[in-house]
């Protein structure tokens, strides 16, 4: 979310080798934000049509408010559904277990009172003034653990067991009696739980403008990764191969790499020539009455001295990509001249024009088993855009692990009519989206994978670190909401907290997209229908595998600091990198995006893993002191 910090503040610093490329993808990026709102009003300047160009843009605007509200009429049906009463009852009070255990970490009355709002004179979006822990009775605790871990009123528990409110109160004792503090008897009518699960979803309408940039955004993104060298699956997935690890084409630079590609294909160029599959070729061309013998010559001899230059100074090509060089040439003169020899090439020609399209990728190709995937999971906003230089220095650096990302549309701002699953007026789940990477992985043949997660990503990496333990190899986490979302931190200052007096560009511009996000009814009903946030929340370091990553913004307004802090940067199985930046300062600072894939090499390469371990211990010692 954060887009305007500078680059050429960082590469000011002496002290640091910045890639000059990402640094041009950084400015890119802000110079299509800027042109998103610049270019209509230069172009209505130039044309001088004002009157002719609002109108325009007015019916425009009012199409897309009358096809927003429809999209939010279909998304209406989409309801909050209770769990099963015997596996809320069991996954409940071992969320309520995992709460006892934070007494020592949080403030119990700030913690208490933050998930409380008052209730006078307010509707479903009304105020959100604080409430003082004075004003919670005992009564309001049962409604709060009767709806946080049971997704249930006390009514509904009533219903559903007459020995339930026993248990929640039983709960509630249990409570205060570990975080040494009292609660009067009673019920408080003038306050109410931050239930926004049962609440009327909080959306409204979003300039037309606004999703035309994050369009953009998505197409500059489908654009550039195949460019990349990334191949989009049948499911949407974004693969890029792993390669050898002394592959260092792409590190020596664009101009480096397309010579070596040049060099490659005209040795195995060379060396086809001298192969039988040449002589049909050659036969092909003399029944259509092609080439003549002075032409064939000459042609051939200036092809060899023209690329005499780079086979010389190229490796040796195997046979499979001599085979496959020979068969497409084969192939392009079997199409000219109308004849398909072996029964089936055409079927070959079109089946490798398809892997090439991305419609199906090559098991072959793709290195299964040879290393770890890597799984980016992108958060709010535009996509997967923002996240383009993070991948392409994971490749850089990792180069024999592959790469697979997927940018999902319930999580950006699209238009409806692009998703069949929106269109439908259906919004995946964390669940739901840890099962398709799950399908993915499988379809690809990758048996370990490490989940990179930012903000959104991270509720996505913990359902499938749950679900699917024995695949997740480690996971990292950037912006993590989901550490402690149990803390009404997130809760407060995403759904019912607006802009917040400005105090930085980096912090208004935060809160902007924060509401922009947060308001709009895709996003809306993602985060206010059919979450179950006990799922999503690491409650603690032992629910991580051993070695993960942690980036925190000490000036992240979603992320409760000060508690991750307290819980998770004193354990030393975990590499905790903080920082005092905003949310989403991570993706657009070399920096800090350096610091994090450092702090990978133990977790994909082990056998680095000693000078990794000992920067992660002087992590955690510098936190200690910090703390």
């Amino acid at each position: 979310m954060h887009l305007l910090g500078s680059p050429f503040a960082v590469m000011k610093r002496k002290d640091m080798v910045v890639d000059h490329v990402d640094v041009f993808l950084v400015i890119c990026f802000k110079v299509l934000l800027a042109a998103g709102f610049l270019a209509p009003s230069a172009f209505a300047y130039r044309a001088g049509g004002w009157r002719a160009l609002v109108g325009l843009w007015a019916c425009l605007e009012g199409l897309h408010v009358y096809f927003n509200r429809r999209r939010m009429r279909r998304l209406a049906t989409q309801k909050q559904e209770p769990l099963d009463w015997a596996v809320a009852r069991q996954e409940g009070t071992e969320a309520i277990e995992q709460l006892l255990k934070l007494g020592p970490d949080v403030d119990p009355q700030a913690f208490i009172s933050g998930w409380f709002l008052p209730n006078e004179g307010s509707k479903a979006a009304g105020a959100n003034a604080p409430v003082q822990f004075e004003d919670v009775r005992r009564g309001n605790l049962i409604e709060l653990i009767a709806y946080g871990f049971f997704y249930r009123s006390v009514d509904e528990l009533r219903q559903e067991d007459p020995a339930a409110i026993a248990h929640v109160d039983a709960m509630v004792t249990r409570l205060l009696d570990t975080w040494s503090i009292s609660c009067p008897a009673g019920h408080n009518p003038k306050i109410r739980v931050k239930a926004h699960l049962w609440e009327p979803v909080r959306q409204m309408h979003l300039p037309l403008a606004l999703y035309l940039f994050s369009e953009l955004l998505g197409h500059w993104t489908k654009l550039a990764l195949p460019l990349y060298g990334y191949r989009q699956t049948a499911l949407g997935y974004y693969v890029l191969p792993a390669r050898p690890a002394q592959d260092g084409a792409r590190q020596r630079g664009w101009l480096a790499w397309a010579r070596a590609q040049v060099a490659a294909c005209a040795a195995a160029a060379t060396r086809v020539a001298a192969r039988p599959v040449v002589r049909r070729l050659l036969a092909l061309e003399l029944e259509r009455g092609g080439l003549g013998a002075s032409e064939r010559s000459s042609r051939g001899h200036s092809r060899t001295s023209s690329w005499g230059w780079a086979a010389a100074g190229s490796d040796t090509a195997s046979d499979t990509t001599e085979d496959a060089v020979a068969e497409a040439s084969l192939s392009n003169v079997t199409r000219r001249s109308g004849k398909a020899p072996h029964g089936g090439s055409l079927r070959s020609r079109h089946a490798s024009q398809n892997a090439f399209l991305g419609r199906d990728v090559p098991r072959s190709r793709e290195g299964h088993g040879a290393g770890v995937a890597i799984v980016v999971l992108h958060g709010l906003g535009v996509g997967l855009m923002p996240y383009t230089m993070l991948m392409r220095r994971l490749s850089r650096r990792f180069p024999e692990c592959p790469i697979v990302a997927k940018e999902l549309t319930h999580a950006a701002l699209r238009f409806p009519s692009l998703s069949e699953s929106l269109h439908a007026g259906h919004v995946p789940t964390p669940d739901e989206v840890a099962d398709e990477v799950h399908e993915q992985l499988q379809a690809l043949g990758y048996e370990r994978a490490l989940l990179v997660g930012h903000s959104y990503g991270t509720f996505v990496a913990a359902r499938f670190c749950r679900m699917y333990p024995e695949m997740t190899h480690g996971i990292c986490l950037l912006d993590p909401v989901s550490l402690m979302c149990c803390a009404p931190d997130l809760l407060s200052r995403f759904v019912y907290e607006t802009v917040r007096p400005v105090r930085d560009v980096s912090s208004l511009m935060m809160d902007v997209t924060k509401v922009a996000c947060a308001q709009d009814p895709v996003v809306a009903h993602a985060m206010s229908r059919r979450f179950l946030w006990h799922r999503v929340c690491f409650w603690s370091p032992s629910d991580m595998p051993a070695g993960s990553v942690i980036f925190v913004g000490k000036r992240d307004s979603l992320v409760p600091y000060r508690y991750v802090q307290h819980r998770f940067a004193m354990d030393e199985r975990l590499h905790v990198i903080t920082k005092d930046c905003v949310h989403g300062e991570c993706l657009t600072n070399p920096v800090y995006t350096g610091e994090i894939i450092d702090a990978l090499v133990p977790l994909l390469r082990p056998s680095e893993g000693a000078r990794g371990g000992q920067r992660g211990a002087d992590a955690a010692q510098t936190l200690r002191v910090e703390a």
